[in-house]
């Protein structure tokens, strides 16, 4: 999980599209389904991914929109 620090000054690099892909890896993280033996380990994956994608949203000025244009909300 990255600090708020890190989303403040980190935003501005996600204009370029290929620092999108680890945004695309956080999204499919909470498309993965849960094994039995990973349920904790799955789980606080997600919870990660959650409040990363979160933080995205919140300081990159198209994280929003490109969230919504991922499907990552449902």
């Amino acid at each position: 999980m990255h600090t708020e620090k890190f989303w403040q000054t980190s935003f501005v690099f996600f204009d370029d599209p290929d620092n999108l892909e680890c945004i695309n890896i956080l999204i499919e993280v909470l498309r993965m389904q849960n094994a039995e033996n990973a349920y904790q380990d799955l789980e606080t994956m997600k919870a990660v991914a959650c409040y990363d994608l979160g933080e995205f949203a919140r300081f990159y000025r198209h994280g929003r929109q490109y969230l919504e244009t991922k499907g990552a909300k449902e």
